[in-house]
């Protein structure tokens, strides 16, 4: 009999308002720290037009969302970002735990939580830098949640929120699909499995037809529009250090690196599932435990096959989010029966407390974007720049966007370069991080006649010590009618 340890006793209502705390304390943090837009934040910017289909290869739900949050806040962007990036890190944790909680009790959901820390996508990256994959993970908790509450209360409402789920998952990144896929080959695997989906045939069609509802447009839009919903597939074949002794035509390099990225993703959920294998667990907790655990193995062996035969060169950690989201709650159910439980509880909690600190320190002490001066660089070279509407365009798109805002802080007329709906700029601003402008031979500009404009070095924010430069020149518009790239409506 395992001992019963003190905060197996803690309310399920407790744990929920930590988890909102410590979200509203990230949130607070992120926007004391900076007024500006991280390289994650920042991709958005002028890209938030209900469009279908963006340049980026990423399906729209983020960027709609977004959208709607700016309209909320007065298109006040620190704060839009850090509400969507919020809202989605607390649906995350909330999920995660909550479909443990309804497994294997409250302590199934307190292991959860702590193995979610313990993976960095989920506690450090999701909270400091990431947008999309956010976004992915949250909709794929949540078809994890519906399959445990369908499992709970096959009610109609269930296989909603189950065709709403994916939906989020499939609309956030398309890689949310890998799960989607390794979730039905795992349900129908056992006879069982295959006779229970057909007892709740009338729900799962309601799930597929909310799905196809809600994702339908998007994907055809998508199809019609390959090239630009594919185009950051290239990123995957580029070489890497794993390539020097790559097999020719097969992607052995893409192979060990996704093997990599395992280990870095989910070491800990992993470990705590080795550790516990023997252990003998309820009925309902290891069959969770088991069917959760066999579609992170169905997402990951997919993919494995698909790098190797496509000759794939890298595989990043966080395109494996989606299917990596089923661990923390397979080992928190794992946790129930593990002598050292408290041990792995202990350190999640200490994860969660390491992360506000440690972004904290890298944007005070560090070369941090959030540590940009780019409102003392846009105070500095607004006196030299000439009057009218400015259309900001740089090398760096976040780069380009920060200095955006800060111009308008500044009291300039400013908006994104590749803005289709804005009004007629007077003057395209170009702006080059580092205080040199790039010769005609290593960048194309998309504009007429440039002449060199003025160029400021200033100080980090906060303690770091260093100096960042800006030069900028100044052209002559051609028509924003005709560009390709994204939108941003607001005026000053």
């Amino acid at each position: 009999m395992q001992q019963t340890l003190a905060i197996d006793r803690i309310s399920a209502r407790t744990v929920v308002a930590a988890v909102v705390a410590y979200v509203v304390l990230l949130m607070v943090l992120r926007l004391s720290l900076s007024p500006y837009l991280e390289i994650d934040e920042a991709q958005f910017f002028g890209q938030v037009d209900f469009r279908l289909v963006y340049a980026n290869s990423h399906p729209p739900l983020y960027n709609w969302v977004l959208r709607l949050v700016l309209e909320a806040t007065g298109w006040n962007w620190p704060l839009s970002v850090a509400l969507v990036k919020g809202v989605l890190l607390a649906a995350i944790h909330l999920l995660v735990f909550d479909a443990a909680r309804r497994i294997g009790g409250v302590p199934a959901g307190i292991g959860a939580l702590a193995v979610a820390a313990l993976c960095p996508q989920i506690s450090w990256m999701a909270a400091h830098t990431l947008a999309h994959t956010v976004m992915v993970m949250a909709g794929c908790a949540g078809i994890v949640h519906a399959a445990v509450v369908i499992w709970q209360r096959p009610r109609a409402l269930a296989f909603v929120w189950l065709g709403v789920a994916a939906s989020i998952a499939m609309l956030a990144k398309f890689n949310g699909a890998i799960l989607l896929g390794a979730a039905a080959v795992v349900a129908l695997s056992t006879p069982e499995r295959r006779a229970a989906a057909w007892r709740h045939r009338g729900g799962v069609a309601l799930a597929a037809v909310v799905f196809a509802v809600l994702t339908g447009p998007s994907l055809v839009a998508a199809g019609l529009a390959i090239e630009a919903s594919t185009g950051r597939l290239s990123k995957l074949f580029r070489p890497t250090w794993a390539s020097a002794g790559a097999l020719p035509g097969v992607g052995s390099d893409g192979a060990s690196l996704l093997t990599v990225g395992a280990r870095a993703w989910g070491a800990a959920a992993l470990g705590i599932l080795a550790l516990t294998a023997q252990v003998a667990l309820p009925g309902p907790l290891k069959c969770w435990r088991n069917a959760l655990v066999a579609t992170v193995a169905v997402g990951f062996g997919a993919t494995l096959v698909g790098v190797l035969v496509s000759d794939g060169r890298q595989m990043p950690e966080r395109y494996l989010s989606p299917f990596f989201m089923p661990l923390p709650v397979a080992a928190g159910l794992a946790l129930t029966a593990f002598r050292w439980r408290a041990v792995v509880r202990l350190a999640g909690g200490v994860a969660f407390v390491a992360v506000p600190i440690g972004v904290a320190g890298m944007v005070l002490f560090d070369k941090h974007r959030f540590a940009y001066p780019h409102g003392e660089l846009a105070l500095a070279i607004a006196p030299d720049l000439p009057e009218g509407t400015l259309a900001v365009w740089g090398g760096r798109p976040d780069f380009a966007a920060n200095m955006t805002l800060a111009l308008r802080r500044a009291g300039r007329m400013a908006h994104a370069a590749e803005d289709r709906m804005a009004p007629g700029a007077d003057h395209v601003l170009i702006v080059w991080q580092g205080g040199e402008v790039p010769g005609s031979d290593e960048v194309d500009r998309p504009f007429d006649e440039c002449r060199p404009g003025p160029v400021a070095t200033r100080p980090y924010r906060y303690f770091s010590g260093r100096t960042l430069s800006v030069a900028t020149e100044l052209c002559r518009p051609r028509s924003l009618a005709t560009s390709s790239g994204p939108t941003e409506t607001r005026p000053l």
